[in-house]
Protein backbone atom coordinates (compact mmCIF):
# COMPACT_ATOMS: atom_id res chain seq x y z
CA UNK A 1 0.00 0.00 0.00
CA UNK A 2 1.06 3.63 -1.09
CA UNK A 3 2.29 5.48 2.10
CA UNK A 4 1.78 9.15 0.27
CA UNK A 5 -0.46 11.60 0.53
CA UNK A 6 -0.84 15.80 0.20
CA UNK A 7 1.65 17.10 2.08
CA UNK A 8 4.37 16.04 0.36
CA UNK A 9 3.35 18.28 -2.45
CA UNK A 10 2.41 20.70 0.44
CA UNK A 11 6.08 20.85 0.88
CA UNK A 12 7.49 20.69 -2.21
CA UNK A 13 6.14 23.65 -3.66
CA UNK A 14 7.11 26.20 -1.71
CA UNK A 15 10.47 24.77 -1.41
CA UNK A 16 11.80 28.86 -2.24
CA UNK A 17 10.23 30.59 0.68
CA UNK A 18 11.03 27.34 3.09
CA UNK A 19 14.57 27.14 2.82
CA UNK A 20 15.59 30.59 2.17
CA UNK A 21 16.36 30.57 -1.86
CA UNK A 22 13.51 32.40 -2.85
CA UNK A 23 12.43 36.43 -2.02
CA UNK A 24 11.73 36.32 1.53
CA UNK A 25 8.78 37.65 2.64
CA UNK A 26 8.96 41.10 4.36
CA UNK A 27 9.25 42.02 8.27
CA UNK A 28 6.53 43.63 9.89
CA UNK A 29 8.41 46.41 12.00
CA UNK A 30 5.22 46.67 14.42
CA UNK A 31 5.31 42.61 15.46
CA UNK A 32 8.28 40.83 16.07
CA UNK A 33 8.09 37.42 14.95
CA UNK A 34 9.46 34.27 17.22
CA UNK A 35 10.86 32.25 14.63
CA UNK A 36 12.68 32.77 11.26
CA UNK A 37 10.69 33.99 7.95
CA UNK A 38 12.71 30.77 6.51
CA UNK A 39 15.18 27.82 7.35
CA UNK A 40 18.14 27.42 5.64
CA UNK A 41 18.12 23.95 4.09
CA UNK A 42 20.83 23.04 1.55
CA UNK A 43 19.13 20.86 -1.59
CA UNK A 44 20.45 17.81 -0.04
CA UNK A 45 18.77 19.14 3.26
CA UNK A 46 15.98 19.54 1.73
CA UNK A 47 15.15 16.25 -0.03
CA UNK A 48 16.19 14.61 3.55
CA UNK A 49 13.30 16.95 5.17
CA UNK A 50 10.94 15.78 2.58
CA UNK A 51 11.62 11.99 2.21
CA UNK A 52 11.61 12.06 6.12
CA UNK A 53 8.03 12.02 5.40
CA UNK A 54 8.41 8.79 3.48
CA UNK A 55 10.34 7.03 5.97
CA UNK A 56 7.48 7.81 9.05
CA UNK A 57 5.13 6.07 6.06
CA UNK A 58 7.41 3.65 6.00
CA UNK A 59 7.65 2.52 9.11
CA UNK A 60 3.77 3.10 9.73
CA UNK A 61 3.15 0.32 7.37
CA UNK A 62 5.69 -1.76 8.85
CA UNK A 63 4.64 -1.22 12.49
CA UNK A 64 0.94 -0.64 12.40
CA UNK A 65 -0.20 -4.22 11.41
CA UNK A 66 1.81 -5.53 14.38
CA UNK A 67 0.16 -2.59 16.35
CA UNK A 68 -3.08 -3.08 15.52
CA UNK A 69 -3.09 -6.50 15.80
CA UNK A 70 -2.10 -6.62 19.79
CA UNK A 71 -4.89 -3.32 20.36
CA UNK A 72 -7.93 -4.96 18.33
CA UNK A 73 -9.91 -6.59 21.44
CA UNK A 74 -9.88 -3.01 23.06
CA UNK A 75 -9.83 -0.39 20.57
CA UNK A 76 -12.29 0.21 17.59
CA UNK A 77 -11.95 2.12 14.29
CA UNK A 78 -12.37 5.19 15.81
CA UNK A 79 -10.32 5.34 18.62
CA UNK A 80 -7.57 4.10 16.01
CA UNK A 81 -8.27 6.89 13.75
CA UNK A 82 -7.88 9.16 16.28
CA UNK A 83 -4.76 7.80 17.81
CA UNK A 84 -3.43 8.18 14.19
CA UNK A 85 -4.67 12.15 13.80
CA UNK A 86 -3.46 13.03 17.06
CA UNK A 87 -0.10 11.58 15.87
CA UNK A 88 -0.06 13.88 12.69
CA UNK A 89 -1.21 16.43 14.49
CA UNK A 90 2.19 16.56 16.78
CA UNK A 91 3.99 15.99 13.82
CA UNK A 92 2.42 19.39 12.26
CA UNK A 93 3.31 21.03 15.27
CA UNK A 94 6.40 20.80 15.44
CA UNK A 95 6.66 21.22 11.65
CA UNK A 96 4.74 24.49 12.42
CA UNK A 97 7.40 25.60 15.01
CA UNK A 98 10.60 24.18 13.99
CA UNK A 99 13.48 26.47 13.61
CA UNK A 100 16.26 24.62 12.12
CA UNK A 101 16.70 21.09 10.09
CA UNK A 102 16.38 18.44 12.87
CA UNK A 103 13.05 19.72 14.54
CA UNK A 104 11.64 19.85 10.73
CA UNK A 105 12.56 16.62 9.74
CA UNK A 106 11.35 14.86 13.00
CA UNK A 107 7.97 16.71 12.26
CA UNK A 108 7.54 15.62 9.12
CA UNK A 109 8.93 11.60 10.35
CA UNK A 110 5.89 12.00 13.08
CA UNK A 111 3.83 12.97 10.16
CA UNK A 112 4.16 10.93 8.08
CA UNK A 113 3.87 7.80 10.81
CA UNK A 114 0.79 9.06 11.74
CA UNK A 115 -1.14 9.97 8.30
CA UNK A 116 0.15 6.62 6.99
CA UNK A 117 -1.24 4.71 10.05
CA UNK A 118 -4.78 6.75 9.21
CA UNK A 119 -4.62 5.55 5.55
CA UNK A 120 -4.04 1.77 6.55
CA UNK A 121 -7.40 2.30 7.94
CA UNK A 122 -9.76 3.30 5.52
CA UNK A 123 -9.68 0.34 3.65
CA UNK A 124 -10.93 -1.63 6.73
CA UNK A 125 -13.35 1.22 8.08
CA UNK A 126 -14.94 1.18 4.29
CA UNK A 127 -15.22 -2.03 4.29
CA UNK A 128 -17.70 -2.20 7.79
CA UNK A 129 -19.46 0.40 6.35
CA UNK A 130 -19.72 -0.68 2.47
CA UNK A 131 -23.10 -2.82 1.46
CA UNK A 132 -22.30 -6.42 1.09
CA UNK A 133 -22.21 -5.35 -3.01
CA UNK A 134 -19.51 -3.23 -3.07
CA UNK A 135 -17.25 -4.61 -0.14
CA UNK A 136 -14.55 -6.08 -2.62
CA UNK A 137 -14.50 -2.95 -4.75
CA UNK A 138 -15.36 0.26 -2.19
CA UNK A 139 -11.39 -0.10 -0.83
CA UNK A 140 -9.60 1.34 -3.90
CA UNK A 141 -11.63 4.73 -3.68
CA UNK A 142 -9.63 5.96 -1.19
CA UNK A 143 -6.55 5.90 -2.96
CA UNK A 144 -7.92 7.29 -6.47
CA UNK A 145 -9.51 9.84 -3.96
CA UNK A 146 -5.60 10.87 -2.72
CA UNK A 147 -4.23 10.76 -6.39
CA UNK A 148 -6.95 13.79 -7.09
CA UNK A 149 -5.95 15.46 -4.27
CA UNK A 150 -2.48 15.68 -4.96
CA UNK A 151 -3.36 16.63 -8.24
CA UNK A 152 -5.40 19.28 -7.23
CA UNK A 153 -3.15 20.59 -4.62
CA UNK A 154 -0.01 20.67 -7.23
CA UNK A 155 -2.22 22.85 -9.35
CA UNK A 156 -2.97 25.48 -6.84
CA UNK A 157 0.43 25.43 -5.34
CA UNK A 158 1.69 26.28 -8.72
CA UNK A 159 -0.69 28.85 -9.81
CA UNK A 160 -1.08 30.07 -6.20
CA UNK A 161 3.05 30.76 -6.20
CA UNK A 162 3.59 31.75 -9.32
CA UNK A 163 5.28 28.45 -10.88
CA UNK A 164 3.22 28.07 -14.12
CA UNK A 165 4.87 30.46 -15.51
CA UNK A 166 8.25 28.68 -14.82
Amino acid sequence: MPCFDDTLQALNAPQRAISCTGPLPPNDPGRPHPFPPCIRLSLADYGLVTSAFVLGGLLSCVSTSTTWTYLRPTTTLRKRFALCAAIAFVGELFQSYSTGFKSLAFGRLVTGFGAAGGMGLVPPALGELAPPSLKGSIGVLHQLAIVVGIVCLFQCARSLLGLARD
